[in-house]
């Protein structure tokens, strides 16, 4: 059914990326599915939310990034928090 589809992107409002991952054959990646809005928030909120959708996307075929990129005005220092997060 979705042999010529590699990956898809999965916006973070309303769709769940588990429920993504469940409903997607596991041969599909998934891209996304963080709230660029989060990076205005508590350093401890992003590294959870990184975290949950980490763990909501299951260890496999998973791009991890903001719906938007980032918005304008938005900290550097949270948007080094974030990449910190994911890399660690």
């Amino acid at each position: 059914m979705f042999s010529s589809v590699g990956s898809c992107s999965i916006h973070q409002n309303p769709v769940d990326i588990r429920e993504a991952r469940h409903r997607l054959v596991s041969q599909i990646g998934l891209q996304g599915n963080i709230d660029p809005g989060v990076l205005f928030g508590s350093k401890d909120l992003i590294r959870h939310l990184i975290l949950e959708t980490l763990q909501k996307a299951g260890h496999y075929r998973h791009i991890l990034n903001l719906g938007h990129g980032v918005l304008p005005n938005t900290p550097e220092e949270d948007v080094a928090c974030f990449f910190n997060a994911i890399s660690s």
